[in-house]
């Protein structure tokens, strides 16, 4: 059972979710031939089971195999299983938008961890999961100040937690840097992770810099990956701003048939279906690409520059040079694709940016 579930999450952590299912009824029926009893240890498949259908986001599932679990194992005597189970718990709150029931879980468990140590759940582990609830919740600031208590900044949960707050953060080149060295140092995932947020968020990051085309070949190669598993709950957690750029991969690239359908359904869990996109026009999705990568700087000067403003008279509303009002006119001119000054003007109306 130990053997069979360790298996279980390896592959899990490479990205294997239908591998490391196969492994895991395979271990269940062999035990159950053997003892025709499943013994406690098999709270560990169901664990496992557990977290393959939450990445799948069939939640309804996940809790049914979490509750397995407890059942076969109702007081474990390790502290591995319950924070295992209770890290879970947490997840399957996140995703039923449970923002208390999850920051009571994971409390629970840090403080569970100080008393019982877990031999292979780290306090560093832990009090990121209790960062990543917050940061998930809205709470960007008790986000950072829980990470804040890590003193070890080379475990890659870590640094993957950090990465996305220094996206809502709009922080958006410290949190490519990270990213990149977390998908490069860890191509097949790290303790516990797969590497596939990871790869999400740097499409994210690569997007909001305007990188466009190394944005849609990260997104393309993650979606190839996923597709053959049902990898689903990382797109869900990050669709705002997965959203433009998977209508924008599904209009303009050719994906073969299995990643079209699957693009389509992430769309569809999002409340995007792709059949309302096809009556979008090249224009429109043009323009929701430009009310991404217009910052919230450049919107101010484009609304001043709407009332008729000149550029000295945005650089002293503003508090900053002309030349800085300059250097953001000619950001503006290129996302927007005009040449002067009533042109923008016109686009930013048509593009709702002011």
């Amino acid at each position: 059972m130990m053997a069979g579930g360790t298996l279980a999450s390896c592959q899990l952590i490479a990205g294997d979710l239908t591998d490391a299912e196969k492994t895991i009824e395979q271990v269940l029926t062999y035990a159950q031939k053997r003892r025709h009893k499943l013994p406690e240890t098999a709270s560990l498949c169901w664990l496992g089971l557990c977290q393959i259908y939450y990445e799948r986001n069939q939640l309804g599932q996940a809790q049914h195999y979490l509750t397995q679990a407890r059942q076969i194992d109702p007081n474990p005597a390790s502290s591995n299983t319950i924070i295992s189970g209770g890290i879970c718990q947490t997840q399957l709150h996140l995703a039923n938008n449970e923002t208390i029931a999850a920051q009571e879980t994971i409390k629970m468990i840090r403080q569970m961890n100080l008393n019982h140590p877990s031999a292979i759940w780290t306090q560093q582990d832990i009090i990121a999961h209790e960062a990543l609830v917050y940061l998930r919740s809205g709470d960007l600031t008790r986000a950072q100040q829980i990470l804040a208590e890590i003193d070890n900044d080379s475990n890659p949960f870590v640094l993957q937690i950090k990465a996305e707050c220094l996206l809502e953060e709009k922080r958006f080149a410290a949190a490519e840097t990270i990213l990149q060295a977390l998908c490069s140092q860890y191509p097949f995932g790290f303790y516990k992770h797969s590497i596939i947020e990871a790869r999400l968020l740097l499409c994210i990051v690569l997007y909001k810099q305007q990188k466009l085309a190394l944005a849609k070949q990260h997104l393309i190669d993650v979606i190839l990956f996923a597709s053959k598993n049902g990898w689903v709950r990382p797109f869900i957690d990050h669709d705002k701003g997965l959203t433009p750029l998977l209508i924008w991969v599904l209009h303009h690239e050719s994906l073969v048939q299995t990643s079209e359908q699957f693009a389509k359904h992430i769309l569809q869990q999002l409340g995007q279906p792709f059949e309302t996109q096809k009556i979008l026009t090249i224009e429109t999705l043009n323009q929701m690409t430009i009310t991404t990568l217009v910052t919230q700087r450049e919107k101010e000067v484009l609304r001043l520059l709407g009332t008729g403003f000149s550029n000295s008279q945005i650089a002293a509303k503003l508090y900053v040079s002309d030349h800085t009002i300059k250097s953001h006119l000619v950001s503006i001119y290129r996302k927007l694709g005009v040449a002067n000054r009533t042109q923008a003007i016109a686009q930013a109306l048509v593009a709702k940016l002011i």
